[in-house]
């Protein structure tokens, strides 16, 4: 009998990890960036130039990431000793991240509501292969009490979109 362990197969490597922490720092950069004032007096303010450069690294960071995840993918697949569900975990991570900016991008127009609804109902049909129903209630519920604990008890606001015509959610 032999002692040998096998590993787990990781679906990353550090090139991967690489890309990802590039992309995270990107996003904190532009975020800050952001803060700064646009335009001043009909003139380029003093945050433009790094909100252009954030924007810049950040979709440029996307489109490593997702290449690094692809040609992991490909190398797998091509490799064949991997299961089906093993092969398809690099396109579930992109979708994952494509899933992140819709919900950035719909977080305002939508509100914090309906697009953490979307974003929860997605994310389960992507990653959740059994007991879908306990998950989509989770969906579903859990925005709903993040934001009665955020708007109504932290008396924080958050973006209401089209359902500003609730009262506890209009402030």
């Amino acid at each position: 009998m032999s002692n040998v362990t096998l590993q787990p197969r990781r679906w990353w490597n550090t090139k991967i990890a690489v890309a990802v922490a590039f992309t995270v720092a990107g996003a904190i950069f532009t975020s800050l960036a952001f803060q700064l004032p646009t335009m001043s007096r009909g003139q380029p303010g003093s945050g433009l130039f790094p909100q252009l450069l954030g924007a810049g690294w950040v979709v440029l960071a996307l489109i490593n990431l997702a290449l690094d995840i692809f040609t992991e993918w490909r190398a797998r697949r091509a490799a064949g000793a991997e299961t089906p569900q093993e092969a398809l975990e690099p396109l579930t991570v992109l979708w994952m991240i494509l899933l992140v900016l819709a919900f950035v991008v719909l977080f305002e127009p939508l509100g914090a509501v309906i697009s953490s609804m979307l974003f929860g109902v997605a994310a389960i049909f992507l990653l959740k292969r059994e007991d879908r129903v306990r998950g989509l209630i989770t969906a579903v519920v859990m925005p709903v009490v993040l934001v009665v604990l955020i708007q109504v008890i932290l008396k924080q606001s958050l973006p209401v979109g089209p359902l500003g015509f609730i009262p506890f959610l209009d402030h």
